[in-house]
C-alpha cells in the first residue's frame, strides 16, 4: 500500500471511530426526572347576614324564623376572598321545603331580591363577573327573600323552608378573562 493510501485509510478509520464513540456516549447517557406541579390554594368565605331591628347588618343566627310574621326576609349574601390570590366566584342558591317527611322544591314560592348587576346567572350558578382581589368582598348578591306566604300556607301549611347558599371559587391568575369561560371549577358533588 502506498503511503498516501495508508494515510487516507487511517484518516477514515479515525473519523469512523470518533463517530461511533460519540454516538455511543450519547446513547448510554440516562437521566431520571420528576415533574412536580403545584397549584395555588383558593379560599373564600360566604357571608350570610340579615338586618336586625335597628337596620344594622348582622350574622344570621342558626335556628328557625317564623315566616307567618312577614313575607320578606332579610338575607344579605356576599363573598369575601380570604386567600392571597385573586379569584373568580360563583354562588348557587337553593330553597327547599319539608312538611312531615315530604320534601318539596320551594323555588316556586320564593323570589330572591338580587342587589347588584355584577352578578350574572348561568347554568344554575350566579357568577360574580369581576375578579375578586385578596381580602376584598363582593357587592351584595342579594338583599332578601320574598315568600309567597298565601300559597305556602294553603298548599304546605306548617312546613319548614330551608335556604342554602353554596359558593365556589377558582384562581383567576393564568385563566380566562371571562368568568363564564374559566377552567377549574370544582365538580358538583352528587347529593
Amino acid at each position: 500500500m502506498t503511503k498516501n493510501r495508508k494515510r487516507v485509510v487511517m484518516g477514515l478509520f479515525l473519523i469512523l471511530c470518533l463517530g461511533i464513540f460519540s454516538s455511543s456516549a450519547f446513547l448510554i447517557r440516562k437521566i431520571k426526572t420528576d415533574n412536580v406541579i403545584t397549584f395555588g390554594n383558593v379560599k373564600v368565605q360566604l357571608i350570610n347576614h340579615t338586618l336586625d331591628e335597628n337596620g344594622k347588618e348582622v350574622e344570621v343566627k342558626d335556628g328557625k324564623e317564623e315566616l307567618l310574621k312577614y313575607e320578606d326576609v332579610s338575607r344579605i349574601i356576599k363573598v369575601k376572598n380570604v386567600c392571597n390570590h385573586p379569584v373568580y366566584v360563583r354562588v348557587k342558591l337553593n330553597t327547599t321545603g319539608k312538611k312531615n317527611q315530604e320534601i318539596f322544591p320551594a323555588e316556586d314560592y320564593v323570589n330572591y331580591k338580587f342587589a347588584d348587576e355584577k352578578w350574572r346567572e348561568k347554568d344554575g350558578w350566579i357568577y360574580y363577573t369581576d375578579v375578586l382581589e385578596p381580602n376584598k368582598t363582593t357587592e351584595d348578591l342579594m338583599r332578601g327573600i320574598e315568600f309567597d306566604v298565601n300559597r305556602l300556607t294553603s298548599e304546605y301549611a306548617g312546613s319548614d323552608i330551608e335556604f342554602k347558599a353554596e359558593v365556589q371559587a377558582v384562581q383567576s391568575e393564568n385563566n380566562s378573562k371571562n368568568v363564564f369561560a374559566v377552567e377549574g371549577w370544582p365538580e358538583e358533588v352528587a347529593k
